[in-house]
């Protein structure tokens, strides 16, 4: 690293994020790589600085930075957070106008400033003649583990990325981001991007000060007893249905906690506000689903619940990680495990694929949302049975919307359906086996998860688990 980019990283680093602020652990090597033009593959824990990598690197790069991320909130905290550093940046949002859209790439590209969007967005033909006319300098991929099937959030239009990529007539760099993934969705990210020769680094599983441990417990009541004495000022407890946080709340509240609600079935501006409400707070129980997940960064929750079997070690792994991002409070994790207790049941049951063969057969034009939340499908089931019928070029995605271009005969989609989620489901079952062999382990919880994730085993017990160090 010469002295003379060392100087304007740091320049930049002070100009934008305070003189206080200094790079740690693989954030240098990553900016160097993308100041430089490399491809870059950044698999890092939750709180590790993913952001703060490709928009220091980015102002490192010439041109228009692109974005492309999954989630609004995401880009918009993000949006916000570097527009209060005078960052020039940008949101290009679904509901723009195509004079309004061109405006604003105009502008980006004459500041050379940073351009946020969904990837449905890459499909909007007014933005793909843009770039080929005025191609960008970078191309970040945020939570790039969308892009996999075996991704816990997988999202069909990040498959779109390379292909736009490819149309360009220069191609820019990528950098993909993500928080820890097993080998098969980094392997999944890196062909499915035509990543050329990154630059790859993977943090560990999960932040070392976060204390991990497992509860095997014989009844319900004595799972209850565990967690009301696992509960700690400020707590995330982790359920798998909108049902199961609405009753374990009521249950709380009735014995004296002060406890909030969080999943996907409530409007988004009631989320927001419950968000803030956690941000405030310094003593409140917040009951969530997975949809408490990716954007959400709230730096001083004391510990992390699982009230019921994470569906797998990567989102065990993530959901974990949201404890004391500041690195300040005190944070750990703690696994309810009832004997016995049945696992999520499979979503993606034989009515339901034949529910969706219904609406693809029926439908030359529908909604996804409105299907989604007609049927209360998540949106990573409903995206999996899309992925082999837009693969097929039977169906294509615009905006939120499903198109039938090819006419299919039930017979032939059903049987395409089934076997690909014949595929699915035996992955599951694999992903359970793998987090009940984490449960009922009795080595270092750090090994096991090291072992998992492909990463160098430890020499000695982490010192931070119910096996090697009791918390107290």
């Amino acid at each position: 690293m010469s002295e003379s980019f060392v100087l304007a990283q740091q320049r930049l680093l002070h100009q934008y994020w305070g003189p206080r602020f200094a790079l740690r652990g693989e954030q240098p090597g990553v900016v160097q790589a993308i100041a430089q033009g490399r491809d870059v593959l950044a698999l890092l824990p939750t709180g590790e600085g993913k952001s703060l990598c490709f928009q220091l690197g980015g102002l490192l790069c010439p041109g228009i930075k692109l974005v492309v991320s999954p989630l609004i909130a995401l880009m918009q905290d993000q949006v916000a957070q570097l527009a209060l550093r005078q960052v020039p940046v940008w949101h290009l949002q679904g509901g723009l106008k195509p004079h309004q859209r061109q405006r604003l790439l105009q502008q980006a590209h004459q500041r050379q400033g940073f351009v946020y969007l969904s990837p449905e967005q890459l499909l909007s033909s007014e933005t793909r003649r843009f770039f080929q006319q005025s191609p960008p300098g970078l191309v970040v991929i945020d939570e790039a583990h969308c892009i996999s099937q075996w991704g816990h959030d997988f999202r069909p239009a990040y498959r779109q990325v390379a292909a736009f990529v490819q149309s360009l007539p220069q191609r820019p760099p990528i950098a993909a981001f993500t928080a820890t993934a097993p080998p098969q969705v980094a392997e999944d990210i890196a062909q499915l991007l035509a990543l050329q020769n990154p630059y790859r680094v993977k943090g560990v599983p999960i932040q070392p000060f976060i204390h991990l441990s497992v509860k095997r417990l014989w009844t319900p009541a004595g799972k209850y007893r565990a967690l009301q004495r696992a509960l700690q000022a400020k707590t995330l407890i982790y359920a798998r249905t909108r049902q199961a946080c609405e009753d374990l709340a009521e249950r709380l509240a009735r014995d004296g906690r002060t406890v909030a609600v969080f999943h996907a079935g409530k409007s988004s501006a009631v989320r927001a506000q419950l968000l803030q409400q956690f941000v405030q707070a310094s003593d409140l129980c917040m009951v969530a689903t997975k949809a408490f997940g990716m954007g959400i960064d709230i730096k001083d929750i004391q510990r992390v619940i699982h009230w019921q079997m994470p569906e797998s070690l990567s989102a065990y792994v993530q959901e974990v990680g949201r404890a004391g991002r500041d690195r300040v409070t005190r944070a750990s994790g703690v696994l309810l495990a009832l004997r016995g207790e049945a696992w999520p049941s499979q979503s993606l049951e034989d009515d339901r694929v034949q529910l969706f063969v219904r609406q693809v057969l029926t439908q030359e034009r529908w909604s996804l949302p409105a299907f989604q939340h007609r049927y209360q499908w998540t949106l990573n089931d409903l995206n999996l049975l899309l992925l082999p019928l837009l693969l097929a070029q039977h169906l294509e995605i615009q905006q939120d919307f499903v198109y039938r271009r090819q006419p299919l005969t039930q017979r032939e989609l059903t049987d395409l359906l089934r076997a690909h989620v014949k595929v699915l489901q035996r992955d599951r079952k694999a992903q359970q086996r793998e987090m009940q062999a984490f449960v009922t382990a009795r080595e270092c919880r750090r090994v096991f998860l090291y072992r998992a994730f492909d990463q160098p085993l430890p020499h000695q017990g982490c010192g931070q688990c119910d096996h090697c160090q009791v918390l107290t």
